[in-house]
């Protein structure tokens, strides 16, 4: 019986420990200048997985946009993190404008919420236990985002800061399913450059995110760079 009650306990251990990577996903940068524009663009990271954005502007000055992320993650410069695949949704609502009228800068501000699962590969308790540790966590995401720069349409850099919230409430695994709180805020400032003909655009992004507060035992990717493409219509 101690013997069970020792096994199960490891058991357990693997579960708690084996909790998802958060991957922040790329930032939407839409930059709108009026109203019925159109905005679409798709990043991609480690050739395997993919971040699909798109958004629009039913009135003047208020924009609408929705994020997407599918894709398996294998972290080779950080393998301490093991193996990822994540599935989000999110949309976001916001409002945009010119800056300055005697120059080119613009701006916006949108806030957003989404839900999404990602599952994690533990092979260090794999070793241990000889069992599948591979877990998912549920998630929802709250996010906070204001950019300024170069708008739609055009060449140029644009710069960005994310806060987002995530709240982990369920880790489940072919071992147990633990209903547990995980909340962590992160603050992910990101520098995009666009560059290309009308009306499409080649896009490379850095995001860099940093914890600012709530869990500390949650992981996180800290730096990503991603490629990617983007159209606009209607500017």
């Amino acid at each position: 019986m101690k013997r069970l009650v020792f096994f199960l306990s490891i058991l357990m251990i693997g579960v708690e420990s084996c909790s998802p990577v958060y991957v922040p996903n790329a930032v939407n940068t839409p930059l709108f200048t009026g109203q019925n524009e159109f905005h679409g663009a798709g990043y991609i990271r480690n050739l395997t997985s993919w971040d699909v954005q798109v958004a629009f502007t039913p009135l003047n000055h208020v924009g609408i946009m929705a994020n997407g992320s599918v894709g398996s993650m294998e972290f080779f410069l950080a393998p301490e993190l093991g193996k990822s695949r994540q599935e989000f949704f999110e949309p976001g609502l916001g409002f945009f404008g010119r800056l300055n009228p005697e120059n080119n800068v613009h701006g916006d501000l949108y806030i957003g919420y989404g839900r999404g699962k990602i599952k994690s590969k533990s092979d260090f308790f794999e070793s241990i236990i000889n069992v599948n540790t591979r877990t998912t966590g549920y998630f929802h995401r709250f996010f906070l985002q204001a950019a300024f720069g170069a708008p739609s349409g055009t060449n140029g850099p644009l710069l960005t800061c994310r806060l987002t919230k995530i709240d982990y409430y369920k880790f489940k695994s072919k071992i147990a399913v633990v209903h547990k709180d995980e909340t962590a805020y992160f603050a992910e400032p990101a520098l995009t450059i666009k560059f290309g003909p009308k009306p499409f655009k080649f896009v490379i992004q850095g995001i860099f995110a940093q914890r600012v507060g709530g869990d500390k035992d949650l992981q996180y990717v800290k730096t990503q760079l991603l490629g990617g493409a983007e159209i606009q219509i209607g500017h």
